[in-house]
């Protein structure tokens, strides 16, 4: 009964649920829902005076370069794999800039072009151009990986391009929607993109920083184990040095 609040002025025996949603109990005690009229509904309007549009024209995520400009004359570079690249903790793109909702990298990895446009063109497909907006917080594609063809004898040098991907960072902002919306208009539409990702993503909001932050803070505060993974690691505990990677000794287990 917390969750559901009598209506005074329906009476005792109708209950509201949401803003939309009524329950009513009949004659026999049962309980059966119904959709109220919009006379009869009871919402709280939303108010958006913070939210700030970009201009129209610039709303909707636009199509990214696949292959990157080279200059004349200049034959296409190939690069190493250089696993760094989408290793660690993103620094910089890590916050929200319109402080509403976005979808954040778990994880480390690769965007194709396969992925961009699938991002764009279900995000676009569900935004109404006159209120609400997307913009892109990744960089086109630019990083080259090669591939030799099937069935190709071991050796002559490095394989052609085949395509350009595009490295992300753990805590990375992908996407960022914004507009006069609720998170619950946008939750389903950046869930759906997060499980079809080769990357583990999360739909998130502004309010998910601050507590995430908050209880990063309230854990290390009240933590009463002394031995920790960044222990071991400084003090080289059963010589733990021998089995960890490189990059144990800068994040010590967390990326």
């Amino acid at each position: 009964m917390s969750a559901l609040n009598c209506l005074g002025n329906l009476g005792r025996e109708y209950l509201i649920v949401s803003n939309t949603c009524v329950i009513k109990r009949n004659s026999t005690g049962l309980i059966h829902s119904f959709y109220a009229d919009k006379k009869s509904r009871i919402s709280k309007p939303v108010n958006y005076d913070h939210v700030i549009l970009p201009p129209k024209g610039h709303r909707l995520l636009p199509a990214l370069e696949i292959v990157p400009k080279v200059p004349n004359n200049t034959e296409e570079m190939k690069l190493q794999r250089r696993p760094h690249d989408y290793k660690g903790p993103e620094t910089i793109h890590n916050r929200l800039i319109y402080k509403q909702y976005g979808l954040i990298a778990l994880c480390g990895g690769q965007l194709f072009p396969t992925h961009i446009r699938m991002l764009r063109e279900s995000i676009n497909r569900r935004l109404m151009e006159d209120s609400m907006f997307a913009i892109w917080r990744i960089d086109p594609p630019w990083k080259p990986v090669t591939r030799k063809s099937a069935g190709k004898k071991l050796g002559g040098g490095k394989g052609s391009i085949y395509n350009y991907v595009t490295p992300v960072k753990a805590g990375r902002v992908l996407v960022e929607v914004g507009g006069h919306m609720e998170f619950e208009y946008i939750l389903p539409i950046l869930t759906g993109l997060s499980v079809k990702m080769p990357i583990d993503c999360m739909p998130v909001y502004q309010k998910f920083f601050d507590d995430y932050k908050a209880e990063l803070e309230e854990r290390q505060r009240n933590n009463l184990n002394p031995l920790t993974l960044e222990h071991a690691i400084k003090n080289d505990l059963a010589g733990c040095h021998k089995y960890i990677q490189d990059r144990d000794h800068l994040w010590y287990g967390r990326y």
